[in-house]
């Protein structure tokens, strides 16, 4: 979601999976779901986090060479929180099943999600 003068332009979900090629449509919600956690605030906009693709998982996760004030500061643990947040948010409106999602705390704190 991009804010323009005041008024809010989403971006629209792409194609559902079952509805193109396997492989487009997931380059295609790796993008619409990476916007949405563009715009996540964070501490000082340090945007401590970096989405990677794991087979069929998405992952969430600290970026370590970001998150100056180590992996689990507070401030870094909420700015991941804020991400998963915008991240959650546009998989619901685009109609993805949330409910499966999982945070993993290992050294490196993280969001995984099954990926459609």
């Amino acid at each position: 979601m991009v804010m323009t003068n005041s008024r809010q332009a989403r971006t629209p979900a792409p194609a559902t999976a079952s509805s193109s090629r396997r492989g487009e449509a997931s380059a295609a919600w790796i993008g619409y779901l990476a916007e949405a956690v563009r715009w996540a605030p964070s501490a000082d906009n340090s945007q401590p986090w970096e989405l990677a693709v794991c087979g069929d998982r998405l992952v969430l996760q600290v970026a370590g060479a970001r998150a100056s004030l180590g992996a689990r500061h507070p401030a870094v643990l909420l700015s991941l929180g804020a991400a998963g947040e915008n991240l959650a948010q546009a998989a619901a409106a685009a109609g993805l099943d949330t409910a499966t999602w999982q945070w993993r705390w290992t050294p490196t704190p993280a969001l995984v999600l099954p990926f459609p």
